[in-house]
């Protein structure tokens, strides 16, 4: 928790690569991964503090997703500001947003918007066309799981 140091809105979220001077979205790089892993972290220490960050975590991620989905259909790129792209596999994008948050659709004490986040990565996986690249991560596997 004592690496919580980007301030957004009303709470403080994560910087998550060395060299990117902001908070990223997705599983692998940003604040969905970050979600699954504090609510797993809430489950077993049985600590709520680690469900209030999660929160914000998630919160972030609704918030990038409305502000880019008119331009990409899904999440941007935010490695680059401002982001000229879209990332469409496992470390960043909707596959790998709804792979991780899926995992916990359900689970007790799971603030209703990991569903809202889910149902978002669906959609865009759904609209998006097959990457031209099939890597594990990146590319269509993570697309198809």
């Amino acid at each position: 928790m004592e690496l919580k140091t980007f301030e957004y809105k009303d709470y403080v979220l994560w910087k998550t690569m060395h060299r990117v001077p902001r908070v990223l979205s997705g599983a692998g790089h940003g604040m969905a991964g970050i979600a699954e892993a504090l609510y797993a972290a809430a489950d077993v220490c049985g600590d709520d503090s680690y469900v209030a960050a999660a929160n914000d975590a998630l919160a972030y991620e609704i918030d990038v997703w409305h502000w880019y989905v008119d331009k990409f259909g899904t999440w941007a790129d935010l490695r680059e500001f401002p982001p000229t792209k879209y990332m469409h596999g496992y470390c960043a994008g909707a596959p790998g947003t709804g792979i991780v948050l899926n995992r916990l659709v359900g689970m007790p004490g799971v603030d209703e918007r990991v569903k809202t986040v889910a149902g978002l990565a669906h959609e865009a996986v759904e609209r998006l066309p097959l990457n031209a690249y099939d890597h594990l991560c990146c590319g269509n596997s993570a697309i198809v799981e």
